[in-house]
């Protein structure tokens, strides 16, 4: 009960927390955790460090990603075929407080935010901030980079009118209990291959060097600061 609790206040659950003690140690009844809060990896559900998405909206931990598609070559969501190259990296932005956030609106996302990344970019924005700056002005330039885009690479990461496809006792890892032993990824070889990664292939490129390892060690899931505008594009900073 107090391990229940403890998940609760924490706003998740893990994958072993989730087979073991809520609804996948469950044949019958329903678990009282479902949804798959859109701040976690959608492998492990606990917090991501540097997230990457499929372009159905499902983000994962590149860290744990990548070694699970190398042994299955499958969604693991969805279990369809799934390759590293099609992974897109993410930008998430954080407020003064650290929490994710819109970086045009700046307000904090929340469980009933709808919240939409650009293929091209990578950079994660409130669909409220898309629409009306994007859609409705016929802008198909992103909001930080300027890069063109089409509505086509627009991915939604959350719609809270749609949360039944973030229910995790339908992730097709958790129905066939498929996991990964832990393994180091190699990062030169296999990071690289992931849509929008130029800045991680340019640091990682002499990855001998001190400077190289401490920018891959940097990764934090978010770039934090008032609005966070600004930045390369693609980078991850720790928050």
């Amino acid at each position: 009960m107090g391990k229940k609790r403890h998940a609760k206040d924490r706003g998740y659950i893990t994958a072993t927390e989730w087979k073991t003690e809520w609804g996948g140690a469950k044949a019958n009844g329903g678990a009282k955790f479902k949804q798959l809060p859109f701040f976690c990896c959608a492998l492990t559900f606990t917090p991501f460090a540097d997230p990457v998405c499929t372009d159905d909206g499902f983000v994962f931990d590149i860290i744990h990603i990548i070694p699970y598609i190398k042994k299955f070559k499958k969604h693991p969501v969805s279990g369809e075929p799934l390759a590293i190259k099609d992974l897109t990296k993410l930008t998430f932005h954080k407020d003064g407080e650290g929490n994710f956030c819109c970086p045009v609106l700046t307000k904090a996302f929340t469980d009933s935010t709808h919240i939409v990344a650009n293929k091209k970019s990578g950079h994660v924005y409130s669909m409220q901030a898309v629409q009306e700056l994007n859609v409705k002005a016929k802008n198909w330039k992103d909001l930080v980079t300027d890069e063109p885009f089409t509505r086509s690479d627009l991915i939604t990461i959350q719609d809270p009118l749609n949360l039944g496809c973030k229910e995790l006792s339908k992730f097709q890892h958790v129905v066939k209990n498929l996991s990964v032993a832990q393994a180091a990824p190699d990062p030169v070889n296999d990071f690289i291959n992931c849509s929008n990664m130029s800045d991680t292939h340019r640091a990682l490129a002499s990855l001998g060097s001190d400077a190289a390892k401490d920018a891959f060690n940097a990764g934090g899931g978010g770039k934090k600061g008032g609005g966070g505008g600004g930045g390369e594009r693609g980078e991850i900073r720790g928050g």
